[in-house]
């Protein structure tokens, strides 16, 4: 069988320039070794930048809590990859400074990489399940999705062109179609299960972080204030009973001259 040059050619114009500037885009990501959204990520923060904006931040903890230092604290913490509401982020940060947890752990990275699916309900900072589940569907949507576009696109193309007469032209386009398709394949596959995994250790370590988290604003503010007590009562010196220092004996005090004329004249 042979293919009409002028469908190799349709099919080519169809598929070179998406495989072209998809090959452009990897390509220029990886010569300049930038990403802008993983330059903000917690884990791509030097730490030295991590050091100086905690330190940063607890010298402005110190400060009235008024607007313009939450919002200096907020952007401090966005800058090292903390998207959290501030009072969750203080959460956060004291629960990493006492729990076993690396900076470089894989689910608190992915955790907050994913704080767009966190919400505030009834007065509560939690993971929202529905979103969560939204996001499980969007990458099933795009696996099946995709699947569907490559089988089409490879029906089309690989099985006409295999079945041509074995010419110079149709082996190079059928071996170039070939491989184009099961690289499309494999990203769409390593990418939704990267997804999915993604997702997995985002709620892992929201299970582990939970039991330690004040989810609302109220009982994290009352369990600060009682800390806060507790440091000052533990701060007032200690009153202990000082060494009492043995006392001079007590002298019998003289009788007065009036009582010692009376005795005189007694007798």
């Amino acid at each position: 069988m042979s293919i009409d040059d002028n469908y190799i050619k349709e099919i080519s114009l169809l598929l070179l320039p998406m495989l072209i500037s998809a090959v452009a885009w990897w390509f220029s990501r990886w010569l300049k070794r930038y990403d802008a959204r993983r330059d903000g990520r917690f884990d791509r923060v030097s730490d030295v930048k991590r050091l100086s904006v905690l330190s940063r931040i607890q010298a402005l903890r110190g400060r009235p809590q008024d607007g313009m230092t939450l919002l200096q604290i907020k952007a401090l913490y966005e800058s090292i990859g903390i998207r959290l509401p501030v009072w969750v982020a203080h959460q956060l940060v004291d629960y990493l400074g006492r729990a076993p947890v690396a900076l470089s752990d894989l689910a608190l990275n992915c955790f907050l990489r994913r704080t767009s699916l966190t919400a505030i309900r009834d007065e509560a900072f939690t993971l929202d399940d529905r979103r969560l589940c939204h996001q499980h569907l969007y990458a099933l949507f795009f696996l099946i999705a995709s699947a569907l576009a490559i089988i089409y696109g490879f029906s089309i193309t690989v099985p006409p062109l295999g079945e041509s007469a074995a010419t110079a032209s149709n082996t190079f386009w059928f071996l170039f179609f070939f491989f184009a398709y099961l690289i499309m394949a494999l990203f769409v596959v390593v990418w939704t299960i990267n997804e999915w995994e993604s997702l997995r250790r985002a709620k892992t370590f929201w299970l582990s972080w939970q039991p330690h988290l004040c989810q609302s604003e109220a009982a994290y503010e009352a369990r600060c204030r009682h800390e806060w007590n507790v440091v000052a009562q533990e701060s007032v010196p200690d009153t202990a009973l000082q060494t009492v220092v043995d006392l001079p004996p007590v002298k019998k005090p003289q009788r007065g001259w009036l009582t010692r004329m009376m005795g005189k004249k007694d007798k």
